[in-house]
């Protein structure tokens, strides 16, 4: 019988076997006080076969500290260690096969009045005794002081109110020296110069008020001799006959309000003397008479020493600044802003990691908290790894809050994390050169605020990690909506870390503080790989938790395989998870083990061993031949066709020293898939079997495959099998039993061939047609435009496999995508340069298998314009397929090209300019104004035309005189305006139209032109109450032969609108005539009143006035002649009437 077994692909049933692989009922934990901190840092450490783990306690003893030493089997003894009172001794611990160091950062000493805050670290030999102790980045107390003098301007220059304001900025700057260590001396120049009082005075003043000092002082007035008072200084009171003191800092601060005019001295001559003096020079400018450039020279050319005020009364504005500037010298004074800090506050020792030979210590304090490295060789010799001169802005960084190292390369790199670095965080990877000088190799910043990034680190290394290994970085104050914490994976293959792998722990613990504590833990899943422990000591509201993370073929899993909460070993367990490592065995069966600090609790938690279920499947025959199931076949149906060798051994993957067999009960089932309608194949009826396994035992069973019917569908059957496991505990373990790895899932599948069928002689001929096409009319060259190639495959014969189809393009496009048309699955290719301009695509893989006589397969091919200068303006393609035994004489349609013509963009639109006019009231106005802007908003400069229709004779009798009037360009060419044509015409909303046409040879990208057409309207009509329409166009054309309109946008026509009206007359005309016509009959009313009651008679008439002393002269042509007799003859009649 012929037997073949075939490749079996285990399918996991869910993504990690949750509770994998530490034991939750027998834990070992040890208790102390929790006020003392117990569990802090905990670590695995002794000779070869040690049970014994070191629990620190830093607040032991009032803060002194303390390491125990806890055995699995025994009670937990303090170590004797002589260290300092109040050093925190545990709160860092790290450990080796063969050495233990643990430090405390806290090791404090008064020097000049400042407080020192180092470190004391103690090495553990393997016989838990003291073997030496280190004070890493360990700063010596130095006494450093400082003498100041004040040098002051007297000069007739300074009024006296401003000479007092003076003196009191002075004796302002005299109570800022209140520490010991620091004098200060006065002295004050004008033509001459003198001492008001030197450092002698002062130390003797000190313990009183030695601001009197300056009370006798008097304005001199004289000349501004800056240069000579300056050498007195100098020469006569930077003495120690004077009061200075040995060895000190010394600094000079000169103030003036103007330009030295001494004639007996100059600066270059003196200020020579204050650099061999190691005089800190500083001047202070005041007013606007004084020189910059004799205060910069002063200063000794460093600006940083220049202060400026504009008066006197102003001088206080820079008392602080001045401040700030004198005691930033190093050391001087309880007043300092600590901006030259070394190491005096190194805390030298906060973190440590160890190697075989070398000892390396986090200093998050030193440099102003900007912090470091310190690296000791077994020498003791010491280098310390400053970043704060290459990176500017680490001030209070905390780097070196935790440390770690790991073979890059080859060569050692020293990881430090700085979590409080721009409040996000930062990892720092630094290497030493082969000069000895360190250097910055690797930069990994955090992201989120506040998150704690690069806190905890941790490394992996192993086969499953490649060649350097893995840095694991800790943020454990990461946020978010249901997320208390995040684990950082970071792949160290590459030049730049590959960091975008995250693990997180269960949702919902957004203070969980995951990944506060990390640690490589030796193999748990049989790989020889280690994995990875990470603690989340707040989650649960205190109690903590602790997260298993397996190792893969590719790294770290970003599931966890177990999470353990403290509460569940035991309830008086708090923030469970504080600190954690393993180094093997330790409770004496050759398992791994965990050691898990917490809040007064160190607990040990053993692991399972690990077995795996294997499945091999054969079957016989392995391939079922077509004479079994093709339907032409005569033989009869329903009978086997092939039989299935199942066999499932237990394999012991990890045993440690256990010697008992592992015994397991298994259950198994196969079933075929029956998503597949109708059934092509029947499993006989055995399909499901129990077996009892012991050791290394191997199961198997025989089933039958029976074919109900004939196949016309030759594709593979799946077989899927699963198996359930019982497993016993193992006995005298103490509650341990095997636990199945998650790499051996519990279902298994296999695949059942069919013979291929081509006909009777088992050879199949295809005969293959390909046509191709592109599906855009045209081709922009453009960089990025996407070119769609569609190839369709056509068999006319019989089955056609192991298909190839090659493509020819330019090398001008980039291939971006090839896929099937139908289900959108990619297709494999490959691609090669000709050497002649082109590309060539080969695919081997068109979708199906085999295409069967009178199927079709599409392919969709994406390409992309890169290269625009080397497109040509026609663009070709050529494809051709082939496949295994085609007929040589049938070849002649296996190949097919397609060609597109490439144009180049064209995005132009026209506008509508500003100077357009809208509205016309006729005839108060009769100028109107178009204006159109052209712009090219594309990449490219291009030639276009315009062609304008502008109305000339409008309705009601309107025209308008119009003219192209002005432009603004000079690539553009006008043509004579003429009237339009027939055809034009549709384009016309007038009576008659002209058209204009315009001709840019080039229109650049973003400079628009403007064509202005102005003229004046008029109207050779009456009428009133008229509105009419004025409509002019505009029209973008191209050179279609060469440009297309490309993105489309639109924009290729315009029209404006402009409304001319003329107000109706009949109203207004209406009311003035019968205005007048009603004023006119009230006149004539008034008129006949007044004549009725005589008002037009003559005054003699109502006065009585004689005739002789009134009457007009005759012929004055005022009164007409009868009507002057008519009067007269009636002024007789009165008279006489009167006499």
């Amino acid at each position: 019988m012929n037997r073949h077994t075939l490749i079996v692909g285990l399918l996991q049933v869910a993504s990690v076997t949750w509770g994998f692989n530490l034991e939750k009922t027998n834990p070992r934990i040890f208790y102390q006080k929790p006020g003392s901190n117990f569990g802090y840092q905990v670590c695995h450490f002794g000779p070869k076969g040690s049970n014994s783990i070191l629990v620190t306690s830093p607040l032991h003893q009032n803060g002194t500290g303390g390491v125990y030493k806890c055995p699995y089997t025994g009670q937990c003894e303090l170590l004797p260690m002589k260290v300092n009172p109040g050093i925190s001794l545990g709160m860092s611990l790290a450990c080796t096969a063969d050495r233990a160091m643990v430090c405390g950062p806290r090791l404090t000493e008064e020097c000049n009045h400042l407080t020192h805050l180092n470190g004391l670290c103690v090495e553990i030999s393997q016989r838990f005794t003291e073997s030496k102790s280190i004070k890493p980045a360990f700063q010596e107390c130095r006494d450093i002081s400082l003498d100041a003098v004040v040098l002051y301007d007297s000069s007739q220059s300074i009024s006296d109110l401003e000479f007092r304001t003076m003196i009191e900025f002075i004796k302002a700057i005299i109570r800022m020296f209140t520490d010991p260590g620091t004098q200060v001396a006065v002295a004050q120049y004008a033509t001459d110069n003198h001492a008001v009082f030197n450092f002698e005075n002062f130390a003797a003043k000190r313990k009183e008020n030695p601001v009197d000092l300056m009370n006798e002082v008097r304005h001199e007035k004289g000349n501004t001799y800056t240069a000579a008072a300056i050498r007195f200084v100098l020469e006569n009171m930077f003495t120690e006959d004077k009061g200075m003191q040995k060895d000190s800092k010394k600094l000079l601060i000169v103030i003036t309000d103007g330009k030295s005019n001494d004639k007996t001295e100059s600066l270059d001559a003196v200020l020579p003397l204050a650099q061999d003096m190691n005089v800190t020079m500083y001047a202070i400018g005041v007013g606007k008479q004084f020189s910059y450039d004799e205060l910069l020279k002063i200063s000794l050319n460093n600006s940083k020493n220049v202060m400026m005020t504009e008066s006197f009364d102003a001088l206080n504005s820079i008392q602080n600044e001045l401040k700030s500037k004198i005691f930033a010298i190093e050391g001087t004074g309880a007043v300092s802003n600590h901006s030259s800090f070394e190491k005096e506050l190194s805390q030298g020792g906060f973190s440590i990691a160890l190697s075989e030979d070398e000892s390396t210590f986090g200093a998050v304090g030193a440099y102003t908290w900007s912090g470091g490295l310190e690296k000791y060789g077994l020498g003791l010799d010491a280098t310390f790894i400053n970043a704060s001169a290459e990176e500017k802005d680490l001030r209070d960084s905390y780097l070196g809050y935790s440390v770690a190292l790991l073979s890059v390369n080859r060569r050692a790199v020293y990881f430090a994390g700085a979590p409080r670095y721009r409040h996000t965080g930062l990892v720092l990877g630094f290497q030493q050169s082969h000069n000895d000088t360190w250097t910055i190799t690797y930069r990994i910043p955090g992201s989120q605020f506040g998150s704690y990034f690069g806190s905890a680190l941790c490394t992996l290394t192993g086969k499953s990690y490649g060649t350097n290994g893995l840095l694991v970085i800790g943020a454990p104050s990461h946020h978010g909506k249901g997320v208390g914490g995040e684990v950082h994976i970071c792949q160290m293959e590459y030049e730049t870390p590959n960091c975008s792998q995250r693990l997180r722990g269960t949702p919902g613990n957004e203070r969980g503080q995951f990944g506060s504590s990390l640690s490589s833990c030796p193999d748990l899943n049989g790989d020889r790989a280690p994995e990875l422990a990470v603690g989340a000591p707040s989650e649960n509201n205190g109690k903590g938790s602790l997260y298993i993370f397996l190792s893969d073929s590719r790294g770290i899993r970003s599931e966890y395989s177990q999470r353990i909460a403290g509460s569940q070993l035991n309830s008086r367990l708090q923030y469970f998870g504080l600190s954690v490592h393993s180094a093997g065995d330790l409770s004496s069966d050759g398992l791994t083990d965990l050691v898990v600090g917490g809040k007064g609790s160190a607990t040990i938690i053993r692991s399972h061993p690990v077995m795996c279920l294997r499945v091999s499947v054969t079957l016989d025959p392995p391939v079922i031949p077509q004479d079994s199931f093709h339907c032409s076949n005569p033989r009869g149906l329903d009978r086997p066709v092939s039989t299935v060798h199942v066999c499932v051994t237990l394999e012991e993957v990890l045993k440690g020293t256990i010697q008992t067999p592992f015994k397991t009960a298994v259950s198994a089932s196969l079933e075929l898939d029956e998503q597949i309608k109708p059934l092509r194949l029947v499993l006989s009826s055995n399909r499901q079997w129990n077996m009892n396994l012991t050791g290394s035992q191997t199961f198997c069973q025989n089933l039958t495959l029976n074919l109900p019917a004939c196949i016309s569908d030759y594709h593979d059957q799946d077989l899927l099998g699963t198996l359930v496991a019982d497993v016993e505990d193992i006995p005298g373990s103490n509650g341990l039993r095997p636990m199945l790895s998650p790499d051996c899932p519990l279902e298994f599948l296999s695949k059942v061939l069919l013979e291929k069928v081509c006909g009777e002689d088992h050879v199949c001929v295809p005969d293959l047609h390909v046509s191709v096409k592109f599906t855009s009319p045209v081709v922009v060259n453009i960089s990025g435009f996407q070119v769609e190639v569609l190839v369709d495959v056509l068999n006319n014969g019989e089955d056609a496999s192991a298909i190839k189809m090659e493509l020819l393009f330019p090398s001008s496009l980039s291939l971006t995508k090839v896929r099937q048309t139908v289900d959108k699955s990619p297709v494999l290719y490959g691609l090669n340069s000709t050497g002649k301009g082109l590309y060539s695509f080969m695919a081997s893989d068109l979708g199906p298998t085999v295409i069967r006589q009178g199927a079709r397969t599409a392919i969709q091919i994406s390409l992309m314009v890169f290269n625009q200068t080397s497109l040509s303006d026609i663009l070709s393609v050529n494809v051709s397929v082939m496949s295994k035994n085609e007929d040589v004489l049938k070849l002649q349609d296996n190949s097919a090209q397609a060609t597109v013509p490439v144009k180049l963009p064209f995005d132009v639109i026209v506008q509508e300019g500003e100077s357009t006019t809208r509205y016309i009231r006729f005839p108060d106005k009769t100028e109107l104004k178009h204006e159109f802007k052209v712009e090219n908003i594309g990449e490219l400069a291009v030639p276009v035309n315009v062609t304008f229709v502008l109305p000339v004779q409008m309705e009601f009798g309107f025209s308008w005189s119009v003219g192209l009037s002005g432009r603004e360009g000079q690539k553009e060419k006008c043509f004579k305006e003429r009237p339009v044509t027939e055809e034009e015409n549709k384009d016309c909303k007038s009576d008659i139209c002209h058209l204009i046409v315009c001709a840019i040879s080039s229109l650049s990208v973003k400079k628009p032109i403007s064509f202005i057409f102005s003229g004046v309207i008029s109207r050779n009509t009456r009428g009133s109450g008229v509105q009419v329409k004025a409509e002019s166009w505009a029209f973008l054309s191209l050179d279609e032969a060469h440009y297309t309109h490309f993105p489309g946008s639109g924009g290729l026509s315009r029209s404006i609108v402009s409304e001319l009206e003329v107000p109706s007359q009949g109203p207004a005309t209406v009311i003035a005539t019968v205005s007048v016509f009603c004023t006119l009959i009230v006149l004539l009313i008034i008129f006949g009143i007044l004549y009725k009651l005589g008002f037009f008679k003559s005054r003699e008439t109502l006065y009585g006035s004689s005739p002789s002393e009134d009457a007009a002269p005759e012929g004055d042509g005022t009164t007409p002649p009868g009507d002057q007799s008519a009067d007269t003859a009636e002024a007789k009649v009165d008279g006489d009437g009167t006499s």
